[in-house]
C-alpha cells in the first residue's frame, strides 16, 4: 500500500481558499448563495455540503458549555450576567485538563454526545481537532451575511468609529485551513510571536547604529543585521545567542522560506536554503571558546548579556520578569530584517492560533455561535484591548517596545503548517547541531536527506485526510 496526500484536497485548496474570499466579502443571505455553477462538479458537491442551505431562523439557545483548560470566562463576567438577564442565556466554563482536553473532545465526539457547545483549543491542540473530524467549520453553519466574515477587514474602521461600537460584534474566524475556518475569537491584540531582542550595551560598546532607531526609519535591513554581526563577533561577543532552533525557524521565516507546502516537504525552496546557509555561518561562531556550550545557548543571553541579538518571545519576558533582578543590561526589540527573497514582509512564524471551536455533533451550533457574538459585542472591547497592550507594556522596559511589539505581532507573523504538526520543527535542531560539528555542512544535501522521514510525520499526522492507492 502507498499512502499519498489526497490529490482531491490538494487540487480542491486553490478552488476552496478562493471561494472563501468570497465568503468574506459576499453580503448574500443564506437563502441567496452566490451561483458556483461554473465550478467543477466535484467542488460544487464539496461547497453544497459545506455551506449552510437553511435560513438563518433556529431556536436560541439557552445552555452553552464552554469547556476550558484554564479561565477564560472572566473577562467576561459582566456581558455574561447581561446576556441572562435579557436573552434568558446561560454560558457557564467547564474546567477540564490541559493534558485531557483532547481525550475528553475526541470520546465524546465520537459517541455522538459532545461534553461542550464550544471547546477552547489551544494552538497546538487544533490541527489535531481538525485533522481527526472533531470540529466544524464556521462555513458549516454560519451563514455569508454574519458580520464576522467582514470583521477581520473591517475593524481598523469599526475601533476609530465612535458611533455603536459596542453594538458591533468584534468576533473573527481564526484557524484558517485549506481555505476554511474552524475557529473563532473575539478580537484582541496578539501578543504571541517572535521579535529579536538587542542588547543595547554592547551595540554602544561596539558603537553600532541601534537597530530599533533603524527599524523607525524604515532602515533596519539585513544588510545592517549581518554588519552588526559582525562587528559584535570581532570584539568576542555573540552576534546572536538563544534556542538556535528558534533562531533557524524564523531566520527561514524572515527570508520568505517555507517548511510545507501542498502538503509537501519543502526545505528544498530556494528562499528556506538560503536562510539555513546563513543560519550556519551565524552558529559557527559557537564556539567552546566563548564559554558555553550549544545546550546553554538559550539561557545565555538574559545571564551574561553578553549576545548583541537573541530571540523573544512573550514566555521569555515572563520569565524573566518573574526573576529578582530581571535583565543586567539594557535591551530593546525589533523585528528579525527581511531576508534578501523576503517580498511579504513577514519577520516570523507561528501556528495556529488559540481559538474557540464548535464539536462537531454539537446541537444547534448556528444558536450557540449567535449568542456568543452578542456575549463578544456587549463586552467592552476597549476594556479588552487595554488589558493585553498593559501587559504587554509591563513586560518591556519601555511602552515604545511595547508599542512596537504589538504592530511587529499584528502585522508580521505567517502561518506555516510545519508550525501546527507536533515534532515537525525539531528538524531545527538537528540543523543546528550539524551545523555546530561541521560549518561546511552540504546543505542541499543534508534537506533531501531528511525528505523521506519529514514526509511521513506529515503523513501520519494528516492520515485522516490520505488516502491509500493499490
Amino acid at each position: 500500500m502507498e499512502w499519498r496526500v489526497k490529490k482531491f484536497i490538494a487540487a480542491c485548496i486553490g478552488i476552496i481558499a478562493s471561494f472563501s474570499l468570497v465568503l468574506v466579502l459576499s453580503a448574500c443571505s443564506a437563502e441567496n448563495l452566490p451561483d458556483f455553477s461554473d465550478l467543477p462538479t466535484f467542488a460544487q458537491e464539496i461547497l453544497s455540503d459545506i455551506l449552510p442551505n437553511s435560513s438563518p431562523e433556529s431556536p436560541p439557545a439557552t445552555e452553552i458549555r464552554i469547556a476550558t483548560a484554564w479561565q477564560y470566562l472572566y473577562l467576561f463576567d459582566e456581558p455574561i450576567f447581561q446576556l441572562q438577564q435579557e436573552h434568558n442565556i446561560n454560558i457557564t466554563e467547564i474546567a477540564v485538563p490541559h493534558d485531557s482536553i483532547m481525550e475528553t473532545l475526541n470520546s465524546s465526539v465520537m459517541s455522538g454526545e459532545p461534553f461542550a457547545e464550544v471547546v477552547l483549543l489551544s494552538g497546538n491542540m487544533m490541527l489535531s481537532a481538525i485533522t481527526n473530524n472533531l470540529v466544524l467549520a464556521l462555513e458549516e453553519f454560519i451563514p455569508l451575511d454574519f458580520s464576522i466574515w467582514q470583521n477581520r477587514q473591517n475593524w481598523q474602521n469599526r475601533q476609530n468609529s465612535r458611533q455603536g461600537r459596542q453594538n458591533i460584534s468584534t468576533i473573527q474566524p481564526a484557524a484558517e485551513f485549506v481555505g476554511l475556518h474552524w475557529a473563532f475569537a473575539p478580537y484582541t491584540v496578539n501578543i504571541y510571536g517572535t521579535f529579536l531582542g538587542v542588547n543595547l550595551d554592547i551595540i554602544s560598546s561596539i558603537a553600532a547604529p541601534n537597530p530599533a532607531i533603524l527599524y523607525q526609519a524604515d532602515n533596519w535591513t539585513f544588510d545592517q543585521f549581518s554588519g552588526i554581526l559582525y562587528q559584535a563577533q570581532q570584539t568576542d561577543y555573540f552576534g546572536i545567542s538563544g534556542e538556535p532552533a528558534e533562531i533557524i525557524t524564523n531566520l527561514i521565516a524572515a527570508n520568505d522560506g517555507v517548511f510545507i507546502q501542498n502538503f509537501y516537504y519543502a526545505y528544498d525552496d530556494y528562499r528556506t536554503i538560503a536562510a539555513l546557509k546563513f543560519a550556519q555561518h551565524v552558529l559557527q561562531f559557537w564556539q567552546p571558546t566563548h564559554g558555553i556550550t550549544a545546550a546553554q545557548a538559550n539561557t545565555f543571553a538574559f545571564l551574561t548579556g553578553e549576545s548583541v541579538f537573541f530571540p523573544l518571545t512573550e514566555v521569555i519576558l515572563q520569565q524573566k520578569q518573574s526573576q529578582q533582578n530581571g535583565a543586567n543590561f539594557r535591551y530593546t526589540i525589533v523585528p528579525f530584517p527581511r531576508g534578501p527573497d523576503n517580498t511579504s514582509g513577514v519577520s516570523f512564524m507561528h501556528g495556529f492560533s488559540t481559538g474557540l471551536a464548535v464539536p462537531r455533533g454539537t446541537q444547534n451550533a448556528l444558536a450557540v455561535y449567535s449568542a456568543l457574538e452578542k456575549l463578544f459585542a456587549t463586552a467592552d472591547q476597549r476594556q479588552l484591548l487595554a488589558q493585553e497592550t498593559s501587559y504587554l507594556t509591563a513586560l518591556f522596559a519601555s511602552s515604545a517596545d511595547a508599542t512596537r511589539t504589538i504592530n511587529i505581532l499584528q502585522q508580521q507573523g505567517k502561518f506555516d503548517l510545519g508550525m501546527a504538526i507536533p515534532t515537525f520543527t525539531w528538524l531545527h535542531t538537528i540543523f543546528a547541531e550539524t551545523f555546530l560539528q561541521n560549518a561546511d555542512s552540504n546543505i542541499p544535501a543534508m534537506v533531501e536527506r531528511f525528505r523521506r522521514p519529514q514526509q511521513n510525520i506529515i503523513e501520519t499526522t494528516l492520515e485522516n485526510w490520505i488516502f491509500r492507492t493499490e
